[in-house]
């Protein structure tokens, strides 16, 4: 590799140097497209992260009720996570209640958007979504 570079620079040829600067070129924009995703799959971890430790805390609650929006959403500032929709799809309810009776299956799905901007020819928005699933932990009387 090394040696095919020297000898490209010791060419006189004037199309090696066009070669150097494409090959240039083409380098800085792989970078610079490396540089804008990362931070995205840094944000899927986030997410993820996130969305097993407030099925966790629903779970241990065994409710999905007011005091339990508020430790989620204390728990989202501490986390950094950004502006998120949590919801409880597939989740199964005791009748006529926000209880969630022993064992049964908990899905929290945790959403939210990355922007990811290409340049100064602007950019697109990505929705990134991650998916908890336990069970609960509480049993409750009827």
């Amino acid at each position: 590799m090394k040696n095919k570079i020297s000898k490209l620079l010791k060419e006189k040829n004037g199309s090696t140097y066009i070669d150097i600067v494409v090959g240039f070129l083409i380098g800085c924009i792989v970078i610079a497209l490396i540089i804008q995703v990362v931070p995205a799959l840094v944000k899927k971890n986030q997410l993820n992260t996130f969305a097993t430790n407030v099925s966790r805390i629903i779970s241990v609650e065994g409710i999905y009720n007011d005091d339990v929006k508020r430790k989620i959403e204390e728990y989202r500032k501490s986390s950094e996570v950004g502006n998120v929709t949590v919801s409880l799809d597939g989740t199964e309810f005791i009748e006529n209640t926000n209880k969630i009776q022993l064992s049964d299956p908990i899905e929290v799905t945790v959403t939210s958007d990355y922007d990811i901007a290409l340049f100064s020819f602007g950019g697109f928005t990505i929705p990134i979504k991650n998916k908890a699933e336990t069970r609960s932990e509480v049993y409750w009387k009827e």
